[in-house]
């Protein structure tokens, strides 16, 4: 970094003096800046802490009228399944309870409330009769059902009421079940002549729990008075009959009166939460709804969120401005005069790693130009000492035949295998070097682009075959082809090469038949040979267009270059050719997009 002297240049390359900062003092500002902050913490602070009470009070009174109407609501419907439980035990006491008139009466009672299960009567000795409203499939004899809750409470207690059972599974339905029991005396009260008995389905009251809770972060249930679960709202987990973990915290807040709101602690499994409750004296019964905190405090939260960052942004703005301005100042021209300097060694850098890449790129290019001229004159030379090696192998072989004492040699028969032998490697080592050369000159052309008819093109070839293919009784069937822009001798080459193949490699146990066909279409065009010989080897379909890659016997003539050929000529042309494998024979299909700028 410059230091406060530095002379600094302008765009001409004339001295410009530094920016000259203040010497006058910041503390005033930063005084008055902090004092400003202070006032402005306090008054958010006032206002969150406020808007927090504003929010819980708000909860609170919204638990309180809650829970009070699902009061009144439980309260009605259970006084309604009361007076239904009278009206039986008037029917019991009267001795008109087996009196189908009556009977009907009271279901068509019971139609009117929908989570009434069913009615029945229970003896003294604590068996349930199995003349229930409506029937659930009590034993002729009768149900024991003297372990249940609400037949000790009821049973022989002069001064009952009516007694709510815990929450159980119902033994003759086998469905959660709410058992309400009402003791049944004679004319005198000195008798008891056993229970009228009503099973409730604790599930219509947890749907009365859903529609009066439609926030699906509420929670509500009713518990008994020893705090276990009878109905709960739909989405929770299940727990009928279980007592509930708070039961604890809310008999302690029930001694104190029979409805509030209370404030639950957070677990490691939930949030903490405002619960309020109301006690129903009559039946044992408390009804509470409960209201997740986050829930309840998202809209306050939602505040603090705003305001407390933009609290501090503003702070942090204000204190800067004060504290700090000259320095701001000096920091951005530092910064400029930095940034600069980074610029122009990074632009140096790149201007470096650019010559150097386009240097090695040139070397590299000429180095492969070196390395492809090199080929194709070893190519070219290594030739000529193949010739004589052939012809004076030949020579050889005539001498050792047409000489009578040579021929009567007994190795004489060796000698001319050996000879043979080497004239064959010589004729091959020719015909390898011709082929390497031809396509070491195709790695080194650039195409030369014309308009060509491929249809015309392969006739030419065909014809070129005709011998071949009437030799072999050969069927060939061309489609209507495009005209497209190629290298002519380019195509032609590869063409050749695969019409080749497809007469070298045919199968002996089928005539040979060809099927080219091709088209064109926005991306460009293709040709695809179609053949029945003898299919292509199981390997990798990159190896076969590896240079000298031969799949067949040496005695086939193969070269191992055809396919390698082919492949140049599609990359050269920014294509692909594709081998498909069928149940009997090969496709080979030549895929050129179009040349840039064309139509």
């Amino acid at each position: 970094m410059r230091a406060r002297g530095d002379v600094h240049t302008t765009a001409d390359g004339r001295a410009a003096a530094p920016p000259v900062l203040s010497n006058r003092s910041p503390f005033l500002a930063r005084s008055s800046a902090l004092v400003l902050i202070s006032l402005i913490m306090l008054a958010a602070l006032t206002h969150l802490l406020a808007a927090y009470r504003q929010e819980t009070d708000h909860g609170r009174r919204l638990l309180n009228t809650v829970t009070a109407a699902l009061a009144l609501e439980v309260d009605g419907r259970l006084r309604g399944i009361t007076g239904l439980l009278d009206e039986v035990a008037a029917a019991v006491r009267d001795n008109r309870w087996d009196d189908p008139a009556e009977r009907q009466r009271v279901s068509g009672r019971m139609a009117g409330y929908p989570d009434l299960r069913w009615v029945g009567v229970v003896t003294p000795q604590g068996l349930l009769r199995p003349d229930t409203l409506p029937d659930i499939g009590i034993p002729a004899g009768g149900l024991d059902i003297r372990d249940r809750a609400y037949l000790r409470q009821a049973v022989c207690d002069a001064k009952a009421r009516l007694s709510v059972g815990q929450p159980v599974t119902g033994r003759a339905t086998g469905t959660r079940t709410l058992h309400l029991a009402l003791p049944v005396w004679s004319p005198r009260r000195h008798t008891c002549l056993g229970l009228v008995v009503a099973a409730v389905d604790p599930d219509g009251l947890a749907d009365l729990l859903a529609a009066a809770l439609p926030d699906p972060e509420a929670g509500g249930a009713i518990l008994s008075h020893d705090g276990r679960i009878i109905a709960q709202r739909p989405g929770t987990p299940t727990a009928f009959g279980t007592v509930w973990r708070e039961a604890p915290r809310l008999a302690a807040a029930l001694a104190q009166g029979a409805g509030g709101v209370l404030r639950t602690p957070g677990e490691a499994d939930r949030s903490p939460r405002l619960l309020g409750y109301r006690l129903l004296p009559e039946y044992g019964l408390v009804v509470t709804a409960g209201l997740a905190m986050p829930g309840l405090l998202s809209s306050w939260r939602d505040m603090a969120l705003v305001e407390v960052p933009l609290l501090l942004a503003v702070s942090l703005a204000l204190y800067l401005w004060a504290h700090a301005a000259d320095r701001r100042r000096r920091a951005v021209f530092d910064q400029q005069i930095a940034l600069e300097r980074a610029v122009a060694e990074r632009t140096a850098l790149l201007e470096a790693s650019k010559s150097l890449a386009e240097h090695r790129a040139e070397r590299l290019s000429l180095v492969n130009d070196k390395l492809l001229h090199l080929a194709r004159i070893t190519a070219h030379h290594l030739q000529e000492p193949v010739r004589p090696i052939v012809s004076f192998t030949q020579l050889a072989r005539r001498d050792l035949l047409q000489d009578p004492e040579l021929a009567a040699c007994p190795a004489s028969a060796t000698l001319d295998e050996h000879l043979a032998y080497v004239e064959r490697a010589g004729r091959r080592l020719k015909d390898i070097l011709r082929e390497f050369h031809r396509y070491t000159t195709l790695l080194t052309r650039t195409p030369q682009l014309r308009d060509c008819d491929l249809a015309q093109l392969i006739a030419r070839h065909l014809a070129a075959l005709r011998d071949d293919l009437t030799a072999i009784g050969a069927e060939t069937a061309v489609a209507p082809l495009p005209t497209v822009r190629v290298d002519v001798e380019m195509l032609g080459q590869a063409l050749a090469e695969l019409l080749s193949n497809a007469i070298k490699y045919r199968s002996p146990e089928r005539p040979l038949r060809l099927s080219i066909t091709g088209g064109s279409d926005a991306a460009g065009w293709w040709l695809s040979i179609t053949d029945n010989g003898r299919g292509l080897p199981k390997i990798g379909g990159h190896h076969l267009f590896e240079p000298f890659s031969r799949f067949q016997s040496e005695d086939s003539g193969a070269i191992g270059l055809g396919l390698a050929v082919c492949r140049e000529v599609a990359d050269m042309h920014g294509g692909t050719i594709t081998p498909t494998v069928l149940e009997s024979g090969t496709r080979f299909t030549l895929r050129i997009p179009q040349p840039r700028g064309a139509a």
